[in-house]
């Protein structure tokens, strides 16, 4: 995440709280007409900015996005002090980032596949790592996987490896064919060879231990699953289905 970007949107953001809450203690306390119409901007200007901050407070820790959260719906100007504390946060993050320096690319898991991040964040935002990662594996092998191509009778484990099988499907059969190779030739086989591996893989490492273990992974390693599973997803979803 820009740092420094990012920090002048909060303070930005910070400052359409504060003028919306003086127009409201103006209107309130001195019993004076607010312009309505400039009301109604600085709120629509905060609505606006809103998913973009809750995104930054994301990145900075999910104690930060539930606190901004609970301030801003609350009707009692707790979202500038909630606002202000995800300042610091970033302010100190940035500074330790210049003296120890930037520990190369850093993943976004807002940017994973949509299969994979939006049933994910729900409980990532509060903690709950090995849910986040159940949430997105059911997602992407019993729900979107399955709606592709109309199999709900096979394990995941096989229906990966069968609608990604390089051989041409039977009467009645289905593939899932990854477009931009040209059929039949080698790097076509490999593809297709490829996404079945690293699906079944997926579905054996990442969606079967899951399941049957209550343990919390680390962070790293949660967010290294959720990227996997969403290389695998953008296949499933780019790919052709293949009728026999």
């Amino acid at each position: 995440m820009d740092m420094q970007a990012a920090e002048e949107d909060l303070r930005r953001f910070i400052g359409l709280l504060e003028a919306s809450s003086q127009m409201d203690i103006e209107s309130w306390s001195r019993n004076v007409q607010v312009d309505s119409r400039k009301s109604r901007q600085v709120r629509a200007e905060i609505n606006e900015w809103r998913p973009v901050i809750e995104a930054y407070a994301r990145e900075i820790g999910p104690d930060y996005l539930e606190a901004l959260r609970v301030g801003l719906d609350s009707a009692n100007g707790a979202g500038i002090p909630a606002a202000q504390r995800l300042l610091g946060a970033m302010t100190k993050q940035e500074r330790i980032d210049a003296v120890i320096g930037q520990q190369g690319p850093k993943l976004a898991a807002v940017g994973m596949h949509q299969w994979v991040w939006v049933p994910a964040a729900p409980a990532w935002d509060v903690g709950h790592r090995r849910d986040a990662v159940q949430r997105a594996c059911t997602s992407v092998f019993d729900t979107e996987l399955r709606s592709k191509v109309g199999r709900y009778n096979m394990q995941s484990l096989d229906l990966v490896g069968h609608v990604f099988h390089p051989d041409a499907p039977g009467k009645g059969d289905v593939r899932l064919r990854i477009p931009g190779y040209v059929a039949d030739t080698p790097e076509w086989r490999d593809v297709h060879k490829g996404a079945r591996d690293f699906g079944m893989g997926c579905v054996a490492m990442i969606r079967n231990l899951t399941t049957h273990s209550l343990d919390e992974p680390p962070e790293a390693v949660a967010l290294e699953a959720l990227a996997a599973l969403s290389y695998f997803a953008r296949y499933v979803d780019d790919a052709v289905v293949d009728e026999g």
